[in-house]
């Protein structure tokens, strides 16, 4: 059995991560572990508020309350998700009352993930265009194995 102390320090600590951390995109820390970091914080929250008087977030206030004003990121892919994110507010089941629906539609738009797939020499289909991509996939297909450049782009030159 935890004392009243415990769960005070418990509650101070999950929200302090749940409303003052936030994610700029520029560490080793994926979009994903941040947002599992938000989604642990709120069930151990949960916990307390079964012992002493713990307001836990809402779905609307977790998924735009905080999500959204704790990530921090200068990348222009994952602000336009939160844009349509905070655009997606009619119904039970939009993105910008729903956590988990939120939550799915940034994932594929981390940064940082992205550029530790150019940099381990794949190619990203989250940073590279279409055509690019498929023309990529079209060099390795033949069996030339060219260097990938970290923007993604095969690095080929030719002699005269």
């Amino acid at each position: 059995m935890q004392g009243p102390t415990k769960w005070e320090t418990d509650k101070k600590l999950h929200e302090d991560l749940i409303k003052n951390t936030r994610w700029k995109g520029n560490t080793q820390l994926t979009l994903q572990k941040f947002l599992e970091m938000h989604r642990t914080s709120r069930i151990h929250l949960q916990a307390c508020s079964e012992h002493i008087t713990c307001e836990v977030p809402s779905q609307y206030s977790r998924s735009v309350g905080y999500i959204l004003e704790n990530i921090q990121s200068t990348d222009p892919a994952l602000e336009a998700a939160k844009a349509a994110i905070t655009q997606d507010n009619i119904g039970p089941n939009a993105k910008r009352n729903n956590f988990e629906n939120a939550v799915a539609f940034l994932m594929p738009r981390c940064p940082v993930t992205a550029a530790a797939t150019i940099r381990n020499g794949r190619a990203s289909h989250l940073k590279m265009p279409y055509p690019l991509l498929k023309l990529v996939t079209e060099i390795r297909q033949r069996g030339h194995h060219y260097p990938i450049g970290k923007t993604g782009v095969p690095l080929r030159w030719y002699e005269a």
